[in-house]
């Protein structure tokens, strides 16, 4: 539902959400190839498509140079070729490699939802986002992926860096919460931040440009 990009996908037809398909649908469509998440999409829906005899590449990236890697397999399978976009993108992460590998670190809270407050853990490919921008996961140790969490917990954490993902509607909401926590560091000196979640919450290629927006607001804070 969320496929808006580039804009021919809204010509596509739609299927369903991450965690709820029309299994008609695909049937009547007859798609030679599903590209499913590993972590979004229920493992059930996977194996019913896999058992109609569907080809099924199940993918989950939690490395920004895994991205490239689950590109150039997409290209393998289908018989066209990506190594410009490849190239492009190795070049950008490259460069923000070189720029920001030796920068003060900086601790960062990344917030994707309001209620429940939900941020990501270590093992999240944000996370490796952040760490390329020199800044660490106040909730890195956490053992979901994806968990839920205090207010009380981030304040607790003395944050440098509250990043929000919401879309324009949201972000400004979101990022006004903070602002009673006077005394959080993060809220001290004005470094409440948004990037767009298209870019950093969608693993495709673009997640290199949210990358190279959230160091240049990382960075805000040094």
């Amino acid at each position: 539902n969320y496929s808006d990009y580039p804009k021919a996908a809204n010509k596509i037809a739609r299927v369903g959400s991450y965690n709820q398909i029309n299994i008609e649908t695909i049937i009547a469509l007859n798609p030679d190839l599903i590209v499913a998440w590993e972590s979004g999409n229920s493992h059930h829906i996977i194996e019913k498509l896999r058992k109609l005899g569907f080809a099924v590449f199940v993918t989950e990236p939690r490395t920004l140079m895994d991205i490239p890697d689950v590109i150039k397999r997409l290209s393998l399978i289908t018989g066209t070729s990506a190594d410009k976009t490849i190239a492009t993108y190795l070049k950008k992460y490259n460069a923000l490699k070189i720029k920001y590998s030796k920068k003060t670190p900086v601790t960062l809270f990344y917030q994707y939802w309001n209620n429940p407050l939900m941020t990501v853990n270590g093992q999240h490919i944000i996370s490796d986002v952040m760490r390329l921008c020199g800044a660490k996961n106040i909730f890195s140790d956490l053992k979901i992926l994806a968990p839920a969490v205090t207010v009380e917990s981030v304040v607790a954490s003395k944050v440098e860096v509250i990043i929000v993902g919401g879309l324009l509607e949201q972000h400004h909401q979101w990022l006004n919460g903070w602002r009673k926590w006077k005394d959080l560091l993060a809220v001290k000196n004005n470094h409440l931040y948004n990037v767009n979640p298209d870019l950093l919450q969608r693993h495709t290629m673009r997640l290199i440009d949210g990358a190279k927006a959230l160091c240049e607001k990382v960075d805000l804070a040094r």
